[in-house]
């Protein structure tokens, strides 16, 4: 399966907004499930989440459940500084 960057694109604002509107990290397997319910191809809804796990969007928890990444309104929060 060839991804485009439009599909790709789509299916991680989908992954980010599942995420974002429930009430706790979920696991994968449910995040793939309530997407494929929306007609996205699985390989796609993975592809998406480990994009977005790669780039610090989605983080994976100790028990392997997905969540959205916590955003910092304070300058140089991420530095540590």
């Amino acid at each position: 399966m060839v991804l485009t960057d439009e599909e790709l694109t789509r299916a991680e604002e989908q992954v980010l907004s599942l995420l974002q509107e429930l009430p706790a990290p979920a696991s994968p397997l449910l995040v793939i499930n309530r997407l494929k319910d929306e007609n996205l191809a699985e390989p796609l809804i993975r592809a998406a989440i480990w994009y977005l796990i790669d780039r610090n969007a989605v983080q994976l928890t100790w028990d392997r459940r997905l969540k959205p990444a916590r955003t910092f309104d304070v300058p140089g929060a991420l530095s540590g500084r």
